[in-house]
């Protein structure tokens, strides 16, 4: 139906009126003039009506053709385009799509309509409506398979559209394979060992190192810069680390050869640091990731290169012990530094590994000893006794002074501030955590341990004092609270504990021991260390003693008397010990 304005009322109203008035004077003019009017109106209606179907025709055939040439546009597009109802059935495709997948066929010969789109190319439409970009291949073609729904009178359609990245992906490849990588190189212990020679030995042994580098970078194909007597700068193509990983990076053992080519007591060996990521870095996070390569590979005690890829870390080499650093200033820095963060928190809570031994717990205690002595409150967390550590327990709960000093993992929220510092010792391993929920309740962090750094490295830390070479933890707890410039830093019991853990991750003195192990020891025992207690909380019960005995008593002597093997079964906490 024609629709009236407003005007077309008024005038229609108007009109009548005056008809009637006209009617009242004269009623058959009146009917006359009625009759005409209506006509004129018909007229009028129907004059409309044909103008807007003439509209709605023109319109239409508009949209006809506007259609029709987007079906055109859509036919000729070069990306490759089908359309498939919700069971995957082909209702349309473009010749794109015919060229891609269809090329050896004739299109007059065969209609592709009707039929699935997964069964006529392995194509899984549950995935790419998942995925926004699906990788998929078809005969050596790679594309990105994007998926678009729409809806119409036949129900839920999908748009499938096949985008060609075969050469974006080659060139992709391409690149990773000559991606130019940082390879930073340190020559281990350099200002110890080798920068106190004299000037005829160092240029000698300098001058192998430079020779065995030149020649490992020049078999492949490497840029090498000198940047200081005692570090380097690699630069290589990303393909050739496969080679170095496969030879397990042999430039290690040919530098630790140096010692015996020369005949000189310096051990020789090299830190080496390689960083990689399958994303696009800058180089200076690339950069970036190379120096923190090689920052582990030193913390892990040197001899050794890291290739840290992303998240990933790979080690190899590390034949030598970790070499002991003389130098002491860093443990004076780290000391002033642990001091200072100390004084700045509301209180301490100290946590170690799981199945905690007296080197860790032994750490604590230290640490508690010093945290008082700052006048701050410390806490160690356990979570569960275990027969390592009960003799020390025992002694602890029979201590007034000591007594509260070790709260189980539900305490621990008790005593959480909003400037608390966690203290993580004996381990950086955040699975190996005895009470690892803490770690996400205490934002300030302090790691002292004496093991190589993982992949599972706990961070970031105010401050991380990781030095492999050491004994123990105890041994580097001593060795701070040394520099903390205070007589009352530690108690006699706290001392003893220090000594118990350096006892038993030592042997009692016979295993891993350098001469700070010893200094470390000395300054115990002038804090009041009782070595007698320290022995006699390692000691094994009788029953524990006993089957031990019996363990060795078993054992036959294999292999020309190198190995020796015994069959003892037990299923109880002492089994660990026993072994």
């Amino acid at each position: 139906m024609t629709k009236l304005n407003h005007t077309d009322y008024i005038t229609i109203f108007l009109i009548i009126i005056l008809i009637a008035l006209i009617s009242y004077y004269n009623i058959p003019i009146g009917i006359a003039l009625l009759i005409i009017y209506s006509g004129y109106l018909f007229y009028q209606f129907q004059l409309k009506k044909d103008k807007k179907e003439d509209v709605i025709e023109g319109l239409d055939k508009i949209y006809n053709e506007f259609d029709e040439l987007n079906r055109l546009r859509m036919n000729q597009l070069p990306v490759a385009y089908v359309i498939v109802d919700e069971e995957g059935n082909i209702i349309w495709f473009n010749d794109a799509f015919f060229e891609a997948f269809y090329k050896n066929e004739n299109k007059t010969d065969i209609d592709i309509k009707g039929r699935n789109i997964e069964n006529e190319l392995n194509l899984n439409l549950e995935e790419c409506l998942k995925k926004d970009t699906l990788e998929y291949s078809y005969q050596k073609i790679d594309y990105d398979v994007v998926t678009q729904n729409i809806s119409d009178s036949r129900g839920n359609l999908h748009i499938i559209n096949f985008f060609d990245v075969t050469l974006l992906k080659r060139q992709k490849e391409i690149y990773k394979r000559y991606e130019p990588l940082f390879c930073y190189i340190i020559i281990d212990n350099f200002d110890e060992m080798i920068d106190p020679l004299p000037a005829f030995e160092k240029a000698s042994i300098l001058s192998q190192i430079d020779l065995h580098l030149n020649e490992w970078a020049d078999r492949k194909d490497a840029f090498i810069i000198h940047l200081e007597n005692d570090r380097y700068l690699v630069i290589f193509e990303r393909e050739k680390l496969e080679v170095m990983v496969d030879a397990h990076f042999r430039i290690l053992d040919e530098i630790r050869d140096i010692q015996t080519e020369l005949n000189t007591k310096v051990p020789l060996s090299l830190s080496i640091g390689v960083g990689v990521s399958n994303k696009p870095k800058t180089i200076k996070e690339a950069d970036e990731m190379s120096h923190l390569a090689l920052e582990m590979a030193q913390a892990r005690g040197g001899d050794q290169a890291v290739v840290k890829i992303d998240d990933e870390i790979n080690y190899y080499g590390g034949r030598n012990e970790a070499a002991v650093h003389h130098n002491k200033v860093k443990a004076r820095v780290k000391a002033q530094a642990l001091k200072e963060i100390m004084k700045e928190a509301d209180n301490i809570l100290i946590v170690g590994h799981r199945n905690p031994d007296m080197d860790c717990l032994g750490a604590g205690m230290g640490l508690i000893d010093a945290a008082r002595d700052l006048n701050k409150n410390a806490k160690f967390i356990l979570n569960n006794n275990n027969y390592g550590i009960y003799n020390f327990i025992d002694l602890v709960n029979k201590s007034e002074k000591y007594r509260n000093s070790i709260i189980r993992p539900e305490e621990a929220e008790n005593f959480i501030r909003k400037n608390s510092l966690l203290i993580i010792v004996d381990t950086q391993n955040a699975n190996y955590l005895d009470f690892e929920p803490i770690l996400n309740q205490i934002e300030n962090k302090v790691i002292i341990d004496h093991h190589r750094r993982s992949e599972n490295e706990i961070s970031p830390t105010l401050l991380n004092y990781t030095e492999v070479y050491s004994s123990s933890t105890c041994e580097l707890v001593t060795e701070l609270l040394s520099y903390f410039d205070s007589k009352s830093v530690l108690t006699p019991f706290g001392a003893t504990a220090l000594m118990s853990g350096i006892c038993m991750d030592t042997k009692m003195f016979l295993n891993r021991t350098g001469v700070r192990t010893f200094e470390a020891a000395s300054y115990l025992k002038r804090r009041g260390a009782d070595m007698n207690q320290a022995k006699s909380i390692l000691q094994d019960d009788f029953k524990t003693y006993s089957r031990r005995m019996k363990a060795i008593q078993d054992a036959e002597i294999l292999y020309n008397g190198t190995i020796a093997l015994s069959m003892y079964q037990d299923d109880s906490e002492y089994a660990k010990i026993i072994a």
